[in-house]
C-alpha cells in the first residue's frame, strides 16, 4: 500500500461492469454530485487513469504535463482539452 499523502484518496474495487465507487469523503471534498460528467484521462506511457470533472479538463492536462512530461495536450492518448470535453458531453 502506498504511503498516505495529499494525493492518496483511498482504494476502490473495479466491478464486473467496469464501475468504481468514488469514496464518499473524496466526493464531498471535491463537491462531486450524482450525474456529474467526468472525463477519464490516461497519460501515455503512465500506468494510471485520472478522473476529472469536465469543467476542469484543461487544468488537469496542465497538471499531468508537469508530473508526466509525455502527457501533453497534443498527445494522441490524452487528446486536446477541448475535444476531450466535447467527446465527454456526447
Amino acid at each position: 500500500m502506498p504511503e498516505r499523502s495529499d494525493s492518496f484518496a483511498g482504494t476502490v474495487t473495479l466491478g464486473e461492469r467496469g464501475q468504481v465507487v468514488i469514496p464518499a469523503h473524496v466526493r464531498h471534498a471535491l463537491r462531486m454530485s450524482p450525474g456529474q460528467r467526468l472525463v477519464v484521462l490516461k497519460p501515455p506511457g503512465a500506468p494510471m487513469l485520472c478522473l476529472v470533472g469536465i469543467e476542469n479538463v484543461e487544468a488537469a492536462l496542465a497538471a499531468l504535463a508537469l508530473v508526466c512530461p509525455t502527457a501533453n495536450a497534443a498527445s494522441e492518448s490524452c487528446g486536446d482539452p477541448t475535444s476531450a470535453a466535447e467527446t465527454a458531453e456526447k
